[in-house]
């Protein structure tokens, strides 16, 4: 451990991270250990860490601009640690790194990831090829088309049509994007066409598109290992609302994990996987959400198909980059909506153990 007051201390990091200057946030000697059972809460808002009851933890953390001026949290430690059964939950607008000036240790999880009412830390920060919302319905038998996914290293997938004379067309997946250069979020799937005068009371009702998934870097001096569950998932695109035929949303991208030191090890799983697109409905009933993008390298679901619906399209997983397109079988209510495209996860190291990790999608070992 490198002595906080030593003389040029912040040079001694070697190899030099990618995402910050150590001699900007300064050398921290405090390690911090999240023994847990339960979930820490980190609002890149305020830099704020609190414990599973709330209180207030004292960390050292500061909001610093990347290199394309996008802000990004960063909170730096002597050392950092989560056990097994606590878990970090990361929220707010900016992008968390984690700056350790020795070792990371996840035993536990960490999650970045977009869950209905809760986005990610950071998505949708960093540009996007942005999906499009599914056609209106311009008429009262019919439903509006459905939201495509969202995109990121992968492409969203197309939402699917609604039924109606005009075949009213599900909105195009977002296209996939280059390996970013600074820690991003993911990017959010579009809402599906407005249900059209078929809904008396609401004619402009939509689907809402799922969040992206949120960015985290993990950077540590010596080396970091994670055997535990680092999750960065997409959010499914929401489905229908009772009484309405519009389509469903289109499920939001997997995020970015990007993990940087000399020694990296991962015996456990790093996913960034896209969230499942929403369901559409028949005028009485309701459309299901999609599934958020887990901790697997299983497609997250799209939300359940009804009486006169399609399912919303699965989102990327494992191999598969792209989010699924939705069924284009035209029927007696709304579009599906487009899966989410995966995220990223990248690692930075001189030496690499990934053999036994699960890791979704595909890591990309040392891109840049």
């Amino acid at each position: 451990m490198i002595a906080a007051d030593a003389p040029d201390a912040c040079l001694a990091w070697m190899p030099k991270p990618k995402h910050f200057d150590p001699c900007v946030i300064g050398v921290s000697s405090t390690a911090l250990a999240l023994a847990g059972p339960g979930t820490y809460t980190f609002d890149t808002m305020t830099n704020t860490l609190r414990d599973p009851a709330n209180a207030l933890i004292a960390v050292t953390a500061s909001t610093q601009p990347q290199a394309t001026g996008i802000d990004a949290s960063i909170l730096d430690t002597g050392s950092f640690a989560i056990a097994n059964g606590a878990t970090l939950r990361v929220v707010g607008p900016h992008p968390l790194i984690i700056a350790s000036w020795s070792s990371i240790a996840v035993a536990g999880g960490i999650d970045v990831g977009s869950h209905p009412g809760v986005a990610g830390a950071g998505t949708g920060v960093g540009p996007c090829t942005a999906a499009t919302a599914g056609h209106d319905e311009p008429l009262t038998s019919g439903g509006s088309g459905g939201g495509g996914g969202g995109a990121l290293r992968g492409n969203g997938g197309k939402g699917g049509p609604g039924d109606s004379p005009t075949q009213n067309a599900g909105g195009m997946g977002g296209a996939a994007v280059a390996i970013p250069q600074i820690v991003r979020g993911g990017c959010t799937g579009a809402a599906s066409g407005k249900a059209g005068p078929g809904d008396a009371a609401n004619p402009s009702l939509t689907s809402p598109g799922g969040a992206g998934g949120g960015g985290l870097q993990l950077t540590a001096r010596t080396s970091a290992a994670i055997s535990g569950k680092v999750i960065a998932g997409g959010q499914g695109g929401g489905g229908s609302a009772t009484g309405s035929a519009n389509g469903g949303g289109g499920g939001g991208s997997g995020g970015y994990v990007g993990i940087d030191a000399p020694t990296v090890t991962v015996t456990g799983t790093v996913a960034a996987n896209g969230g499942g697109g929403g369901g559409s409905s028949p005028f009485a009933g309701t459309g299901v959400a999609g599934h958020d993008g887990d901790a697997t390298t299983t497609a997250a679901p799209g939300g359940d198909a009804s009486s006169c619906s399609l399912a919303g399209a699965v989102g990327s997983a494992g191999g598969a980059l792209d989010g699924a397109n939705a069924g284009t079988t035209i029927q007696a209510c709304g579009g599906a909506g487009g899966g989410g495209g995966a995220g990223f996860v990248l690692v930075f190291a001189t030496t690499a153990t990934l053999t036994s990790a699960t890791l979704s999608p595909g890591v990309q070992l040392n891109p840049f």
